[in-house]
């Protein structure tokens, strides 16, 4: 059984945006303003910061359980997206859509970035970004200690 579960990853993702409710009265560079703006390798997404706040446990959990490649200490320090699928136990556990709004909210929380800018990414196998999971931020933010794990 994959360690990340990809009904919960698009779950926690289309939670995080705002409701209809919310943006009632609201022009767009105001909902822009309040929210968290990040762009992924297929959309830009407008995050509200409360919830995202709201999660930030379980996608920090997520994110620490993909291919330990992705993590910042590791010897890789990122590993290519097109990996992005697959759990530390390299069992497959979503779709390259899935992965992006894992991403999407890593980016959002400060712990997910692309080390090289957008227009490197032609010269790049498959032109497809390399991304760095920062574990130390990660583990920082929710206290956790790695010798309690």
């Amino acid at each position: 059984m994959p360690l990340i579960n990809a009904d919960r990853v698009n779950e926690l993702f289309m939670s995080c945006h705002w409701t209809p409710e919310e943006m009632v009265g609201k022009s767009e560079p105001e909902l822009v303003e309040k929210s968290i703006v990040v762009k992924t390798i297929t959309v830009w997404v407008g995050f509200n910061p409360e919830r995202v706040q709201a999660v930030r446990a379980e996608v920090g959990a997520m994110l620490l359980n993909l291919d330990p490649d992705f993590l910042e200490s590791s010897p890789a320090a990122g590993m290519t997206f097109l990996r992005a699928v697959g759990d530390k136990n390299m069992e497959l556990w979503g779709d390259q859509r899935t992965a992006d709004r894992l991403m999407a909210l890593g980016m959002a929380l400060g712990w997910v970035s692309f080390p090289l800018p957008r227009e490197a990414w032609s010269a790049l196998p498959g032109s497809v970004p390399y991304v760095v999971v920062h574990d130390k931020k990660i583990k920082s933010d929710l206290e956790i200690n790695d010798e309690v794990r």
